[in-house]
């Protein structure tokens, strides 16, 4: 998900768009869900299990 957020501050720097807090609260929302999806995955307890 790196690639997004240098994909959203590169078009900022480079090709002039604006980058206000709807933008950074935008950029956070989606590493967040990333974040969440990689995360919520857990292994199932084994130990347990019969």
């Amino acid at each position: 998900m790196s690639d997004l957020l240098v994909g959203v501050i590169s078009a900022a720097l480079y090709a002039g768009e604006p980058f206000g807090w709807r933008e950074g609260a935008d950029s956070l929302l989606i590493i967040g869900a990333a974040l969440v999806e990689v995360l919520g995955k857990r292994a199932p307890d084994l130990t347990t299990a019969r």
